[in-house]
């Protein structure tokens, strides 16, 4: 009884009359259980109650919604028969409504939806001591939100205030953003004309290589792609491209410097064979290795030919017997292969005797042993067949009537064609049927015919080693007598498969192919391989020549395959 009145105490009621008593019973302290439900937990000193509704700061609360002038705040919006109004526009669904006609206003969702997308993000923060009993009031003030920080048109959302005896209206101020300005340097890069890609040139940034709110360049930018992708071009500059869509960045792209080095283009002279007597040839063949970016081969008009012989001198015509080098000469007129750096490789003309029966090859000798090749079944036998050239040239004998196998067999090989100065020997695989060797000279009617697989020829003595009678000298060593471990590559020439087989050797050992650019094309290791056979297959390789190198221990042999 003894309580002013709300109309002595100076307090606007709403529903009321001003004679209510006005109870001072305190001000409210949160807790989080309060902070979640609306509800208050204690009181003390500063909050005024009217008809049982409590004041906070002249604001009316019903069931924890504030009212100002009798209409609810929820989340600082007001709202009207459950419509949403923010600075007396009604919103429904983020929609600006007129409330007389229901009708949407337009031209109006542009600047309210970033407006709502603000509250979204809005919270308020109560420490721990703002829950401890005897602490000062919490001091909630009006905060002021950004929209984004986006390049583009951003929105400051003012913080509202409550004032009874001002009518306040606030509008949402835009914010543009402009787009930072950046520079991407890309790196002087040189590259080999037909190199694979990707290009990898060095990136550089400017101003800076850190940018704004923690990002990364593979954040802002993601991953580069350049232009050209590869060394297949004349391009003299690698650019980025396309260029990373980078919309809170104006980038500035500067262009690297783009450098082709040559790529190396072999040209080799193809093998050659005459009789003694024929002039020298009008022209011979070549064979270009190192093509790249599905450039095709020079012309042969574009490779012309000069013979030498051993000492360097040019061959006379008709050239006597014996074996010459061919030496090419690229001539590219036309410009197309500015692009290659052309190494030339001689190659040989043979120039074959005319040989009486006295001086023909001979085919004395043959051995067998057990053997397998992998992949092919009915491969049991290995005939080594020696040859012997008493004369100090080579001689060719190309394939055919004057130099073939006769076999009832199934086999794989062939007799060589060039029959080098002394003692040789050719190895054939069969399923041990039949097999026999002729070769006949070309001033000599009669063949010379070695022993056949059904004359009971001896058991090979060992790799490389013929078997012979002991009373026959040898012009050359047997080939497991010059070194202390050996291998071999047969057949030779080949088109698909190779075999490899080694000797004396108690270890691993690695195989290497190289081209004849020296660029290694594979490598296999092999745990302790004996004297197995080991199969390579070529057939993906361009013809040409291409290196064998055998490592074993510290040491390593190379061998010659051609390709064909």
């Amino acid at each position: 009884d003894a309580a002013n009145t709300a109309q002595q105490n100076g307090i606007a009621l709403v529903n009321g009359i001003g004679a209510e008593k006005v109870v001072q019973v305190g001000a409210d302290l949160f807790t989080t259980a309060g902070i979640d439900n609306g509800d208050f937990s204690s009181l003390t000193n500063g909050i005024a109650l009217v008809n049982g509704i409590p004041l906070v700061n002249g604001i009316a609360l019903v069931n924890g919604i504030a009212l100002v002038n009798g209409i609810a705040l929820v989340n600082g919006i007001a709202l009207v028969n459950g419509i949403a109004l923010v600075n007396g526009i009604a919103l429904v669904n983020g929609v600006p409504f007129d409330l007389q006609s229901g009708a949407p206003l337009a031209n109006s969702s542009g600047e309210y939806d970033p407006v709502f997308g603000a509250f979204e993000n809005v919270i308020a923060i109560l420490n721990e001591a703002d829950t401890q009993v005897g602490a000062p009031p919490i001091d909630i003030r009006p905060i002021n939100v950004i929209t984004g920080l986006d390049a583009g048109t951003q929105y400051i959302i003012p913080g509202g205030y409550i004032n009874d005896n001002l009518v306040l209206n606030y509008r949402p101020a835009p914010l543009v953003i402009e787009p930072a300005p950046w520079a991407v340097f890309v790196g002087n890069t040189t590259i080999e004309y037909g190199q694979e890609g990707p290009l990898s040139p060095s990136i550089a940034y400017e101003p800076f290589d850190q940018f704004p709110y923690g990002q990364t360049a593979q954040d802002v930018f993601g991953t580069f792609q350049f232009n050209p992708t590869d060394g297949c071009t004349s391009a003299t500059e690698v650019t980025v491209s396309p260029e990373p869509t980078t919309p809170n960045f104006d980038v500035f792209y500067v262009p690297g410097t783009l450098t082709l080095t040559p790529a190396p283009l072999t040209l080799e002279v193809n093998p050659s064979y005459i009789t003694q007597g024929d002039p020298l040839p009008a022209s011979f063949s070549s064979t270009f290795t190192g093509l790249v970016c599905g450039d095709v081969a020079p012309p042969a008009s574009s490779v012309s030919y000069e013979v030498f012989t051993e000492g360097g001198v040019l061959a006379d015509s008709p050239p006597p017997p014996g074996v010459y080098d061919v030496v090419p000469t690229f001539s590219d007129l036309s410009g197309d292969y500015i692009n290659y750096s052309v190494l030339p490789v001689a190659g040989k003309l043979y120039v074959t005797p005319i040989v009486s029966c006295a001086e023909r090859i001979e085919a004395p000798y043959i051995c067998v042993e057990e053997a397998s090749l992998p992949g092919e079944p009915l491969i049991n036998t290995l005939v080594r067949f020696e040859y012997e050239n008493v004369l100090s040239i080579p001689i060719y004998i190309p394939l055919g009537p004057k130099n073939s196998l006769n076999a009832e067999a199934y086999y794989i090989g062939e007799p060589p064609q060039l029959f080098e100065p002394g003692i040789h020997t050719f190895d054939i695989y069969s399923d041990g049927g039949y097999l026999a060797w002729e070769v006949r000279t070309d001033d000599c009617a009669e063949p010379s015919i070695s022993p056949s697989t059904f004359s009971e020829p001896p058991f090979c003595e060992g790799i490389g080693a013929p078997a012979r009678p002991a009373s026959i000298p040898s012009s050359a060593p047997p080939m497991d007598e010059s070194r202390d471990w050996g291998v071999k590559l047969f057949p030779n020439p080949a088109n698909t498969a190779v075999w490899l087989q080694a000797w004396k050797t108690d270890g691993s050992i690695t195989v290497e192919i190289y081209n004849s650019l020296g660029k290694m094309l594979s490598s296999r290791s092999f745990s302790e391989p004996g004297s197995d056979k080991l199969q390579f297959d070529v057939s993906n390789y361009p013809p040409g020549l291409l290196l064998f190198k055998v490592n074993y221990g510290a040491e390593s042999q190379v061998l010659r395959l051609l390709k064909e």
